[in-house]
C-alpha cells in the first residue's frame, strides 16, 4: 500500500487542512495501513464493499461474511478523523437501512447532498448513476407489488437504456452546490464524470473533485492505464491530478481489486491531499 501525496493551493481558505482519500477498498482492510496517519478529515469515495447477493433488504445481509471487513474499516477511519462517505456503484443495493447503519457509526453519508464544515469548506457527495438507476428500478418493482428479480442486471440493462444513460447521476443539486461560498470538495466515485459524460464536472465551479473507480487502469505501462470501467481501453482518467479552469480532480488508483486480471505496475494506494492557502 502506497501513500501518494498532492497539494492543492487556493485563496479560498485561511488555514491548511489535509484530506485522506479512501477508494475501492472492496472489503479489504488492514489496520496497519493507517499507522502514523492523522489527517484532518477522511473522504471515502465509494466501493468500500464488495456488494451483496441480496436485493438490499434491511436484514443486515450487506454486513455478513461477504463484507466482513467493511465495518471494521469504517470504524477504524472514524477513530482517526471525521469521515465523509459517498456512494459508488458497489453500494447500488443500499437502502435507507444501510445508510442509517453507517450514520449510526458516526460517519457522514453524502447521498447527492452537501454541507458546510470547517467554516470555509463545503463538501458534497455525488452518488453513482448506476446506483441511482438500480434504485429507480427496485422502487418501480415495489410500487407495482412485484418481486424483485434475482437477475437484476438483466432487468436493469433491458429497459431500453444505453450504458451511458444508465450511468448518468442525479446532478441537479450541483447548481446549488456551485453557488455556495467556501472551498468546495466533491466526492464523486466516477472519474469519467469529469469530462467524458454528464454532469461534466470540469465545467463546474468546484475546487476539488475526489474520485476512484478506475483502479489505476488495472495495468500501467509508461504511466498509461490499460482499462477502466466506464472508460474502456486506454482510459483517460485513472490516477493522479487533472486540472480544469476552475478546479482539479484527483483520482485514486484504489486500495484493492475486483477483477480477475491482476494489477501490474499499479500498487494500491491511499491518497493524501493537503489544501494550502495561497
Amino acid at each position: 500500500m502506497k501513500i501518494n501525496r498532492y497539494k492543492v493551493h487556493t485563496s479560498g481558505i485561511s488555514e491548511t487542512f489535509s484530506v485522506m482519500v479512501i477508494s475501492d477498498s472492496h472489503d479489504r482492510y488492514d489496520e496497519r495501513w493507517f499507522d502514523g496517519l492523522h489527517p484532518d478529515m477522511i473522504a471515502v469515495v465509494g466501493d468500500f464493499i464488495l456488494g451483496s447477493n441480496c436485493d438490499g433488504r434491511p436484514d443486515g445481509e450487506l454486513w455478513n461474511a461477504r463484507n466482513k471487513n467493511a465495518e471494521k474499516l469504517l470504524g477504524k477511519l472514524r477513530d482517526i478523523a471525521p469521515v465523509y462517505l459517498s456512494i459508488g456503484n458497489h453500494e447500488h443495493r443500499f437502502k435507507e437501512w444501510d445508510i442509517q447503519f453507517i450514520k449510526g457509526m458516526g460517519i457522514t453519508v453524502l447521498d447527492d447532498e452537501f454541507l458546510h464544515i470547517k467554516n470555509e469548506v463545503v463538501i458534497g457527495g455525488l452518488t453513482s448513476g448506476l446506483s441511482k438507476s438500480f434504485r429507480r428500478l427496485r422502487d418501480s418493482y415495489v410500487r407495482e407489488g412485484k418481486q424483485f428479480p434475482k437477475d437484476w442486471k438483466y432487468a436493469l440493462y433491458h429497459q431500453g437504456l444505453s450504458d451511458e444513460e444508465l450511468s448518468i447521476p442525479d446532478s441537479g443539486w450541483l447548481d446549488d452546490f456551485e453557488n455556495e461560498d467556501g472551498f468546495k470538495i466533491l466526492l464523486s466515485h466516477h472519474p469519467e464524470y469529469w469530462s467524458l459524460r454528464e454532469p461534466f464536472l470540469e465545467r463546474k465551479h468546484i475546487d476539488l473533485v475526489l474520485s476512484g473507480h478506475a483502479h489505476g487502469g488495472q495495468m500501467r505501462f509508461f504511466g498509461q492505464g490499460i482499462y477502466a470501467p466506464g472508460q474502456g481501453i486506454l482510459p483517460k482518467y485513472t490516477k493522479g491530478r487533472y486540472d480544469g479552469d476552475d478546479g482539479c480532480m484527483i483520482v485514486s488508483a484504489g486500495m484493492s481489486n475486483t477483477y480477475r486480471i491482476p494489477r501490474l505496475f499499479n500498487p494500491p494506494e491511499i491518497v493524501w491531499v493537503d489544501v494550502v492557502p495561497e
